[in-house]
């Protein structure tokens, strides 16, 4: 299932990029970004000769591109035109600006009253530098930086690979929910096992004081024995003492 959500974002990529191709070693550095694994090149890419396969016209490493097959018209609609067929309606950019923005306002209408020029549309067929361009730019940053579709903030379409990651975060909240309160359990437990036990470890202290104390006064001839202390007494002030 996973590997078929590879499949169709780099089908979908390479249908975007010129001459639907894709240069190995610059897509190598946004990979990641797009949830490709490291090994997708040998794993993915050679499994699917339908769709993809790797050319090499000058035999340098740095030149390797992979090379869209076969395109694939269903997988050729942006996340703003199936909102827009949803809604019976012509697709058209969404924006979330503060109202006081007048004329931001005014120029993203304008920008807005155009046709929408769909990613997909191979860019040979516009004019360099025309306002066709700069809509597809736009839908391009759009398609590729925003690939899930938004409305606003929300989220319209999400990636598989978001709602396994939002699931994901929710499992480890709850296990890190149910972590704090085992902890805090086991704290509370703790102090007041250690508040039931404090008078006896103090008595045990004092005991093992007079017993330290017995074993000096052995040293010191018994001095802490009260008959002890009497002759010891006697013989400081007493004279007669014998």
């Amino acid at each position: 299932m996973q590997e078929l959500v590879f499949v169709e974002r780099l089908a979908k990529l390479l249908m975007m990029s010129l001459n639907h191709r894709l240069n190995v070693v610059k897509f190598n550095e946004l990979k990641r970004n797009f949830g490709f694994p490291d090994d997708y090149l040998i794993r993915i890419v050679p499994k699917y000769p339908e769709m993809f396969r790797i050319v090499n016209h000058s035999g340098r490493r740095s030149a390797m591109e992979i090379e869209l097959m076969s395109w694939k018209p269903d997988l050729a609609v942006s996340a703003i035109e199936m909102k827009a067929r949803k809604q019976d309606c012509e697709p058209c950019f969404s924006c979330s600006l503060p109202s006081t923005w007048l004329k931001s306002w005014e120029r993203f209408h304008a920008f807005n009253s155009t046709p929408y020029i769909s990613p997909y549309l191979d860019p040979k067929d516009l004019v360099e530098g025309s306002m066709e361009i700069e809509k597809r730019t736009i839908s391009l940053i759009y398609t590729v930086l925003l690939r899930e579709g938004y409305n606003g903030s929300e989220l319209i379409d999400k990636d598989p690979l978001v709602v396994v990651k939002d699931k994901f975060g929710e499992l480890m909240q709850e296990g890190l929910h149910e972590y704090n309160q085992r902890h805090y359990l086991m704290n509370l437990e703790k102090k007041n096992k250690g508040t039931i036990l404090v008078r006896p470890e103090k008595r045990k202290n004092r005991s093992t004081e007079m017993s330290e104390h017995d074993d000096q006064g052995g040293d010191l001839g018994g001095i802490f024995d009260p008959e002890e202390r009497k002759r010891f007494y006697k013989v400081l002030f007493d004279d007669g003492a014998p």
